[in-house]
């Protein structure tokens, strides 16, 4: 119990401690001149951004916020910006640092309008600066669709993001068009929208509440005031007043599942999240395939939806989407990330999954920074991930069935 305390107080101040340097950070920064514009001043002539705008027929941009090696471009952003491409998409390539003159070029004969920025205020920083640099030049006037998104998800190529183009492209040109469209909703503590993955109609984009909430918007360095203060502080504020269309919603998975010509539950029970191994208790002897999975699919929607279901929304949903911090947040294996990589091959290259293989490994686990309380606390990292999935109601139930079941195995065993 002291133990608990302990460590519970140092958390608490290891979070207000962060709290307190990323605002100081942020007012250094303001006092030394900072400001929207020359956070974005390493760009080309504006004239090419409007030529591009003018070109694309659909009128629709999306913001790409990056971050990664200056000499060196990951497949998978160039997999993600083919298909927004292939979407009708006008891309400006936001790069949180510097990027050498060979990277810019090749981004550039892809079609896109390279900016780099100086990295305050991460992701949503980027949108902040981009959605007020559009907002000076008055090409907003001229825009039905502004997307924001980064580079926080693999894209993964082939058949999935063949499907993602065709899911995307209905959405946006149906005949009853919502006010935005969003990859996923997290209905952890707050529901909102995953924010990054948002696309916004004129409708919201030149609202008040909108425009209200991006001019107020401090860009800290800070990824709980990102998530806070950002995507659910838009999500209750702005989001909530406008029709969405969430391209894969929870709702859709059981009857994909269903769907399948063949599935059963060991392989269901292996895409679970490795601390939710207990759910495979709601596979009984006296309930249906079907009943499992309805059970399975209950309990996993009290988490993040984006975290949870991962594995099953490239599997079953086709979804080219994968989070990257999936190992370090502690929610998978990479084994169990390998194994379902290697499902989809031929569709995705050998040298694409050792590129993502190689970012898990690098970014470890989060037993990893069990040494490093500030890097944790900076990541967003559990304090303890053997607690992180130990606080829904439902989950409980079945770890409580899963105990007990294993208490009878061992006293079984132990008896004969």
């Amino acid at each position: 119990m002291i133990f608990k305390l302990r460590s519970s107080l140092i958390y608490s101040y290891l979070r207000w401690e962060f709290k307190i340097w990323t605002r100081l950070q942020y007012f250094l920064a303001i006092l030394s001149g900072s400001n929207s514009i020359n956070r974005l001043k390493d760009r080309p002539d504006i004239g090419i951004l409007k030529n591009l705008i003018n070109k694309n027929e659909k009128k629709r941009i999306a913001l790409f916020v990056g971050y990664h090696k200056s000499d060196f471009i990951p497949f998978n952003n160039i997999q993600y910006v083919k298909n927004l491409i292939n979407c009708s998409f006008t891309i400006v390539y936001i790069h949180n640092g510097k990027l050498n003159k060979e990277v810019k070029q090749t981004l550039t004969d892809m079609g896109c309008y390279v900016i780099c920025r100086k990295n305050l205020g991460q992701d949503f920083g980027g949108w902040k600066d981009a959605l007020f640099f559009l907002r000076k030049y008055k090409l907003d006037n001229i825009l039905d669709w502004i997307l924001l998104c980064n580079d926080s998800n693999f894209c993964l190529e082939g058949n999935n993001s063949e499907n993602f183009v065709k899911r995307f492209e209905s959405g946006l040109s149906s005949i009853n068009k919502p006010d935005f469209l969003a990859l996923q909703v997290n209905f952890d503590i707050h529901f909102h929208y995953q924010s990054y993955f948002l696309c916004f109609s004129r409708k919201v984009f030149k609202s008040k509440r909108f425009l209200k909430f991006w001019n107020n918007y401090m860009p800290l360095t800070n990824r709980y005031h990102a998530i806070n203060n950002g995507e659910v502080k838009m999500s209750l504020k702005v989001l909530k007043k406008f029709k969405a269309k969430v391209l894969y919603p929870s709702y859709e998975l059981g009857p994909e599942i269903f769907n399948q010509p063949i599935y059963d539950k060991n392989k269901l029970i292996d895409l679970l999240p490795k601390n939710l191994f207990y759910l495979e208790s709601c596979f009984n002897k006296n309930s249906s395939l079907d009943t499992g999975i309805r059970k399975m699919m209950n309990a996993l929607e009290s988490y993040n939806t984006s975290h949870v279901y991962a594995l099953y929304f490239i599997l079953f949903s086709k979804s080219p989407f994968l989070k990257k911090d999936l190992c370090r947040m502690g929610i998978f294996t990479t084994s169990q990330i390998y194994e379902l990589l290697k499902e989809l091959k031929p569709s995705i290259s050998d040298s694409f999954i050792q590129e993502i293989m190689q970012h898990y490994l690098q970014e470890g686990t989060a037993y990893s920074y069990e040494d490093e309380p500030r890097v944790k606390i900076k990541r967003g990292i559990a304090w303890d991930p053997n607690l992180q999935f130990s606080t829904r109601y439902n989950s409980k139930i079945f770890k409580e069935k899963f105990s007990k079941k294993m208490d009878n195995v061992i006293f079984e065993k132990s008896s004969k």
